[in-house]
């Protein structure tokens, strides 16, 4: 009987069809060359700068494996926006902003987790925003197909496997073999590298860039300090579940972070954890959600915490109502601000002012003090006064705002509906989880 298919058109199928698989993924490295995502290649293509933040966790986890830092910010995007590493009062020290957006403490887990299998900093920067202690874990396309796969193995106490050894440990300088086998075969690579060729092909500019010392946001891209502060207020904090509606301080999450403070002592690293400046409107939109209780809760944790490892552990409060905190938000008639991208970010001008605060000499701290005080160091004997004359400040500042209080209100209305359907979503996620311990 004859074959159904003569052997030499089988031949030809087989070599067309290798032919094009090769095409494909010769296409695709090409493609991730030229975009260059994670700076792998040092194209110098800087017309792409502008979309590589859409490879971050990829970008750091490769970056920080890559060479030795001195200091690393860790934090969400409160910390990237605002702490700019070539700031002069990092002195001679080599700085990593390793701080990513919608980052929280499960995750500076992992990047610590994985600082301690390549290089230990001196100092860690850690930003401690109530948010970073959700209970929400968010995963990213990008983190499943990076080096922040294998930290998690080993956070939850795995050993790591010879296919751990084999694709992680590559040479200085080098992309892991991981990451560039993901970058070729990874859809969300390939669909972010099409992305990022057509938005520079445009010339389209984004308000967020990434550099190889991290990642920022541009001053001249925010028009409207009032408008992006309603607008991340109305559509995102106060609605979704995963910021301020229904938030529930994890108690596993605190103990993350005594697990980061504890390990970085124990190697004599230097630590300072930073509440941040939040904008005083923002933090009236924190206590109209119920949050205050749980927010003095971590700062009590976090007082505990350095002062269990003092000196080389240290906690600073940088939240208020007076001074730098309540700079008067401008809308598109004068804008930008000088201090704040929205409520929540700071512009690295306040984190400069962050920086003296800490790190500065007497000079530094009395021009703080002219500019109204800024920042306290918490300890345990004077945490309690503190938090009673924040919430003072805080009563005096509701009374002589009633302009603010009023836009507040507002921003409160308009997002009650989307607040109340959200919250019903969560709860039966929650108690679809207790009952059946499944995770939709």
């Amino acid at each position: 009987m004859q074959d159904a298919y003569p052997r030499q058109t089988v031949r030809r199928y087989g070599l067309m069809l290798i032919s094009l698989i090769a095409i494909l993924i010769g296409g695709t490295v090409v493609l991730q060359a030229l975009t260059d995502p994670i700076l792998a290649y040092e194209t110098g293509l800087a017309r792409f700068d502008d979309m590589r933040h859409l490879s971050m966790r990829s970008a750091k986890a490769e970056i920080l494996s890559r060479e030795p830092f001195d200091t690393v910010i860790l934090g969400s995007s409160r910390g990237e926006s605002g702490f700019a590493p070539d700031d002069e009062m990092w002195g001679d020290d080599r700085v990593y902003n390793a701080a990513l957006a919608s980052m929280n403490i499960y995750e500076m887990r992992l990047v610590w987790q994985l600082l301690k299998r390549t290089h230990l900093p001196k100092r860690l920067i850690i930003e401690t925003s109530l948010l970073n202690f959700t209970n929400a874990k968010t995963i990213f396309p990008d983190f499943n197909l990076s080096r922040l796969k294998a930290a998690q193995r080993w956070a939850d106490g795995d050993d790591q496997t010879l296919l751990d050894y084999l694709l992680l440990k590559t040479p200085p300088g080098s992309v892991s073999l991981e990451t560039r086998f993901n970058w070729v075969l990874g859809w969300p690579y390939v669909r972010k590298a099409l992305g990022t060729l057509m938005r520079g092909i445009r010339g389209t500019r984004s308000m967020r860039y990434f550099g190889e010392d991290g990642f920022g946001i541009r001053d001249d891209e925010v028009p409207d300090n009032k408008a992006l502060i309603e607008a991340a207020l109305v559509t995102s904090n106060l609605v979704d579940p995963n910021y301020y509606n229904g938030f529930e301080l994890g108690e596993d999450r605190l103990a993350w972070l005594d697990e980061i403070v504890t390990e970085a002592a124990a190697e004599g690293i230097k630590v300072d954890l930073i509440l941040p400046p939040i904008h005083a409107v923002q933090m009236e939109a924190l206590d109209r959600m119920g949050l205050m209780q749980q927010y003095d809760q971590l700062r009590q944790f976090v007082t505990e915490l350095a002062a269990s490892h003092a000196p080389d552990v240290k906690v600073w409060d940088f939240s208020g109502f007076d001074g730098l905190v309540n700079e008067p938000v401008t809308d598109a008639d004068n804008s930008p601000m000088k201090y704040y991208f929205d409520g929540s970010h700071f512009t690295p001008e306040l984190g400069h002012l962050v920086l003296k605060r800490i790190y500065g000499d007497e000079e530094d701290q009395k021009m703080l003090q002219e500019m109204g005080g800024f920042g306290v160091q918490l300890l345990p004997a004077g945490v309690t006064p503190h938090i009673q004359r924040w919430h003072e400040a805080h009563k005096a500042w509701q009374q002589n705002h009633p302009h603010y209080m009023a836009w507040v209100d507002g921003m409160m209305e308009k997002s009650q509906a989307e607040r109340d359907r959200q919250l019903e979503i969560s709860r039966k996620l929650r108690n679809t989880r207790q009952t059946t311990g499944f995770l939709p």
